[in-house]
């Protein structure tokens, strides 16, 4: 194997000058003689002598092997004085130790050109000649070796271009270990940090090689309940020619056109990343990775909008989905606090925060990664509950006992056996469109808790596994403090059914709030009275009822308040046709998607057209129905 060392030995200027001459004649013999399979070759290019070192010299010996299967150089640095200041000034570097007496290092000497700049003014700042002088050696050396490196480099920082590119068997030139690297995962822009560049080499059949830069790299990300620099890998595959730098997969940020938005706009993420970590409930809009069901053995990430409320959550992602897959940087500081991070961490490691945070969404049940640009504060809908057609009595009931639920869940209300009976059950009955979902809905706006929602459609689909996504469900409201809705629950409450059983081994358990809604009250297993804490009856909506929720659904399209032709004769009028609470709320987003498809505010003309058309529908449907009725045939006995 070749070996370059630099070292001190008792040599005079005179031997350094005829080993010289003698290179250049070793070399002629070496290249016409192929019996040797290896050469010594002495070249010294300076030799530096201090007058408290009882004349000690520096050389650079090169040792070079010239058998056909190697081809690369090694420099070997006995000076004690260069490995000081390669300690000094470069600390670590992948692949060479700086620890040991010898330093050795493979050519190129990448560390060395990388470094160049900084170890020049180390030896310029310091008062040791020797030192100075040995430097001085090392740096001639880099520059002979890599002369056309150099020159190539230098050229690309001060080109003229405004892409300027390079081959792909220089771009180790360009990424510095620590240098920032900009890449797009999925359209998202993303920094990290260079730990180092390596080349990946692979010999196809016809001794062509064939090779890809790979780069280590670092930057923050979660791990459970923590967060911290995670490892991560980028591949730059082979290409021909040149190419602009800004256009590769990796690139280094300083040599971006875009530099200073990206770091402005990165930097505001990552604090974003930062104060966001932990459990919060969040709104999201946008484009998100969601797994494909709500089940812990489905690995299916896609890409699809996402839309609602989602529970962020990275402690209990990686439980449930990723099992702990992500490690942190041997030796990286970690945080599980905003606090502690904001005072720790810099700039540059801010920007590196993943572009993303792992949550729940409350809307499909699934987990996935949210992208942090789409992630909002949540718009509570504080009129909702005041606006609920029940009357106040019942409300001010429902809201005391979901507030103080942790009072009905205290030992003084436990059953016998521990974590049985802590549960707050509420059954809300009656026909479709009296405000029986609203109810949930509303009063976990109140509350400011998260609502998963859940229909029994949705559970069926898994008949095999009804328990278990029961049960993970339960868990997730207990864990986040939540509202659980299980709406048209009418099948898991039959007298002696299977689902029945299933939903009151669930319920023993239960520390939160559950809304059980039915429209067929008279069908529930009596087994489940002792279980429900409070049940409230919901009649058909009146004309009043009617006028109250047609008011509170126009305001809250016009901004919060009532439009000035909102008058009482206009409401009569619309509340007397026979709508429920979901039908008027569908009539209004009609009526607003007609008025914004002209651009203007929602008008009175509107809503009517939105009646006329469920009026029409609803006398085709029953003249549908009757048709049916006739044409079914009837048995003669």
């Amino acid at each position: 194997m070749p070996r370059v060392p630099f070292g001190s030995s008792k040599r005079s200027t005179e031997d350094v000058a005829s080993d010289n001459e003698d290179v250049a004649s070793d070399n002629e013999n070496l290249a016409s003689d192929d019996q040797p399979t290896q050469e010594e070759l002495l070249a010294s290019l300076a030799k530096a002598e201090d007058a408290d070192s009882n004349g000690e010299d520096c050389e650079l010996h090169i040792y070079e092997s010239r058998p056909r299967e190697v081809d690369h150089t090694e420099l070997e640095i006995q000076s004690r004085h260069i490995i000081r200041a390669l300690r000094s000034v470069i600390g670590t570097y992948h692949g060479i130790d700086f620890s040991s007496r010898i330093v050795t290092i493979t050519e190129p000497p990448m560390c060395l050109f990388h470094y160049r700049d900084e170890l020049r003014q180390h030896a310029e700042a310091s008062d040791n000649q020797q030192l100075k002088d040995h430097m001085r050696l090392c740096l001639q050396y880099t520059e002979k070796t890599l002369h056309q490196e150099i020159k190539i480099f230098d050229s690309f920082k001060s080109g003229s271009s405004l892409a300027p590119e390079l081959e792909h068997r220089h771009l180790w030139m360009v990424f510095k270990p620590g240098c920032l690297v900009y890449q797009k995962i999925d359209g998202i822009e993303q920094l990290s940090r260079l730990r180092y560049i390596e080349a990946d080499e692979v010999d196809d059949c016809s001794a062509n090689r064939l090779w890809s830069w790979d780069l280590s790299t670092e930057g923050v990300s979660w791990a459970g309940r923590e967060f911290g620099l995670t490892g991560g890998f980028i591949e730059i595959k082979r290409f021909d020619g040149r190419r602009p730098v800004h256009e590769l997969s990796a690139v280094p940020l300083q040599f971006h056109p875009e530099r200073k938005r990206i770091r402005e706009d990165l930097l505001k993420r990552g604090r974003r990343f930062i104060s966001l970590f932990g459990r919060n409930y969040c709104f999201y809009d946008g484009a998100a990775k969601i797994w494909g069901a709500f089940e812990p053995h489905d690995k299916s990430l896609t890409q699809a909008h996402t839309s609602g409320r989602i529970m962020l959550d990275p402690e209990q992602y990686d439980r449930s989905v990723t099992c702990g897959h992500r490690h942190f940087v041997l030796g990286a500081d970690v945080y599980t606090s905003s606090d502690e991070a904001n005072q720790k961490l810099s700039d540059d490691d801010v920007l590196t925060c993943h572009h993303s945070l792992p949550g729940f969404s409350l809307e499909s049940r699934r987990w996935g990664l949210f992208f942090i640009p789409n992630i909002q504060d949540i718009a509570y809908d504080d009129e909702a509950f005041a606006g609920l057609v029940l009357p106040e009595e019942k409300k001010r009931l429902i809201s005391a006992l979901v507030r103080h639920q942790s009072l009905l869940g205290g030992d003084e209300y436990d059953d016998l056996i521990q974590g049985k009976g802590k549960g707050l059950v509420f059954l809300l009955h009656g026909p479709p469109g009296v405000g029986k979902t609203y109810t949930a809905e509303s009063i976990a706006d109140h509350t400011r808790r998260p609502l998963l929602k859940i229909t029994s459609g949705e559970l069926c689909h898994a008949e095999s596994r009804v328990e278990e996504r029961l049960s993970s469900l339960f868990y997730l409201a207990t864990r986040w403090d939540g509202i659980i809705l299980l709406d048209e629950a009418d099948v898991f409450m039959q007298e002696r059914s299977a689902d029945s059983l299933t939903l009151l081994r669930v319920l023993e358990y239960y520390q939160g709030v559950l809304f059980l809604t039915t429209n067929r009250a008279e069908t529930i297993d009596s087994a489940f009275k002792s279980r429900i804490h409070l049940s409230i009856a919901y009649p058909p909506l009146s004309a009043d009822g009617r006028c109250q929720l047609w008011k509170s659904a126009i305001a809250r399209a016009n901004r919060g308040q009532p439009p000035e032709w909102l008058t009482p004769d206009i409401l009569d009028h619309l509340a007397s046709t026979a709508t429920n609470g979901r039908e008027i709320r569908n009539l209004v987003r009609t009526g607003i998607s007609l008025a914004r498809s002209e651009e203007r505010d929602l008008e009175y003309l509107d809503l009517v057209q939105a009646l006329e058309t469920l009026q029409q529908f609803e006398s085709d449907f029953n003249e549908w129905r009757g048709k049916r009725k006739i044409e079914k045939p009837v048995s003669t006995g």
